[in-house]
């Protein structure tokens, strides 16, 4: 399966409102499965931990872009996480997963996990029930 950024969040701040569900999740893998994480997903990770918003909603001190690198390594250290190198024909899905009439800013990186997803075969594990509308596509989205 692959997460998404939202979900590395809640798992890696105990503050977070959805620490737990997270967690249960991460927690509940059996032996033989397994997130993909990518690129793509660590920086948006990154980015997160370092916005003032999550540290004032969380009542937690700033995380600097330094110590965001530490929660990284927190992840990858995990034999539950496997990294994810992208296949070329990815760009193609991504394209057409992103299209839209109008302008959408928040749909980039949504329709790039969700491409990914699929060409790897994983659900999409994820807090944003928005996410939902890309099962049309043939994309195993799970909202916990």
């Amino acid at each position: 399966m692959l997460y998404d950024a939202n979900v590395w969040v809640a798992l890696l701040i105990a503050q977070h409102v959805h620490n737990e569900r997270a967690r249960q999740h991460f927690d509940a893998l059996d032996a033989g499965q397994y997130v993909l994480l990518t690129q793509s997903v660590r920086i948006s990770v990154s980015r997160i931990l370092t916005l003032r918003s999550l540290h004032s909603s969380c009542s937690i001190e700033p995380i600097t872009n330094t110590a965001a690198f530490d929660y990284l390594a927190r992840i990858t250290q995990s034999p539950k996480v496997r990294n994810l190198l992208e296949p070329a024909e990815l760009f193609v899905t991504w394209r057409d997963l992103a299209a839209h009439p109008h302008p959408a800013p928040n749909r980039w990186m949504d329709a790039y996990l969700c491409a990914v997803a699929r060409h790897a075969g994983v659900p999409i594990v994820t807090l944003d029930r928005g996410m939902l509308h890309y099962a049309q596509y043939g994309v195993d989205v799970m909202v916990l």
